[in-house]
């Protein structure tokens, strides 16, 4: 009997693999796959912040003007809110992703920018989306420096 081979990146899987399927389901259940080990920290606090990212795009996609609302945002930006969560949900399974790779260089990379983000959202008033962009950049960080972080597996961007 040929067993078929799947290629993700520079790792090849065998079919009958637990992660044979499109990962979907690992990526989002990183306890799900029993042939991997559990996730380092860091990758949790990514998987933590993508979950919640595609949650919150699907959810906004769904009812716009409800994020509109609480946001502030007039029901003219309902098409903006639209955008706004399909760039929610591509960035949830682009972190869910980076987590399952254990990519500690993605990881590192997003600390400055989702500080940055932190500070932009507090500007603009917008503070439930701040503390949610701060807390999870602090927390991927302490991560990283706590035993283990940058020194552990790196797989490139």
């Amino acid at each position: 009997m040929k067993q078929h081979v799947l290629v993700v990146g520079d790792s090849s899987i065998p079919s009958h693999s637990s992660r044979s399927y499109f990962p979907f389901i690992p990526l989002l259940c990183p306890l799900s796959t029993l042939d991997r080990n559990m996730p380092s920290p860091a990758a949790l606090t990514i998987y933590a912040f993508g979950v919640t990212a595609l949650l919150a795009g699907i959810s906004s996609l769904i009812d716009p003007s409800s994020t509109g609302s609480q946001l502030n945002f007039p029901l003219t930006c309902t098409p903006v809110a639209r955008g706004n969560a399909l760039a929610a949900i591509a960035m949830g399974l682009y972190y869910c992703l980076a987590a399952y790779q254990e990519n500690t260089m993605f990881f590192a990379a997003t600390v400055p920018m989702r500080l940055l983000t932190t500070t932009v959202f507090l500007a603009q008033g917008w503070t439930v989306p701040a503390v949610w962009e701060g807390a999870g950049a602090v927390a991927t960080g302490a991560a990283l420096l706590s035993k283990g972080g940058l020194g552990g597996k790196r797989k490139g961007l």
